[in-house]
């Protein structure tokens, strides 16, 4: 009995060194992914919404797409974000992507005095029709599989070395 336990107990620790990965391991792993990641969105980008014009010092939205280890909040949990950095940076872009992603046609609806709604054409303001790019890259299957194939690649090439 006492080996079959001690047989247990080896593969448990075995177990939990494959599982209990440090965050420098955690964050080679996901910026493989990231790099997958940021690669095909840059593509979206570059195929639905690029147009070559002059854009002075204000790059494109596809030229300006990047990647940072952490999350949102820059805390490093071993996770990589991708994006357009926050709007208050120099090249943000991200109420950009917002825009596209998300639209932003409000309908301007106003009460007549016989309680009738009817639509205010105001000249000029044009609204942007939703595009969601990015979600739809994010639930592209293709893509998902790309980005785990080559994150299990490099989590054997971590777990190898640790063994």
């Amino acid at each position: 009995m006492s080996e079959f336990s001690s047989d247990l107990e080896d593969f448990n620790s075995q177990i939990l060194s494959l599982t209990n990965l440090s965050i420098s391991d955690k964050e080679a792993i996901s910026k493989e992914g990231a790099i997958v990641f940021k690669k095909e969105l840059k593509d979206v980008v570059r195929n639905r919404h690029y147009r070559i014009r002059s854009t002075g010092e204000n790059p494109h939205l596809a030229d300006t797409l990047g990647m940072r280890p952490g999350n949102r909040d820059s805390r490093r949990t071993g996770a990589y974000t991708v994006g357009w950095g926050s709007s208050k940076q120099k090249n943000g872009k991200d109420f950009i992507a917002n825009f596209i992603e998300n639209g932003t046609r409000v309908p301007f609806v106003k009460t007549s005095n016989r309680g009738l709604k009817f639509r205010l054409n105001k000249g000029g303001s044009v609204g942007v029709r939703r595009d969601p790019f990015i979600s739809e890259t994010q639930q592209n299957a293709a893509v998902n599989q790309t980005m785990l194939e080559v994150m299990s690649k490099r989590y054997n090439e971590i777990t190898t070395e640790k063994n």
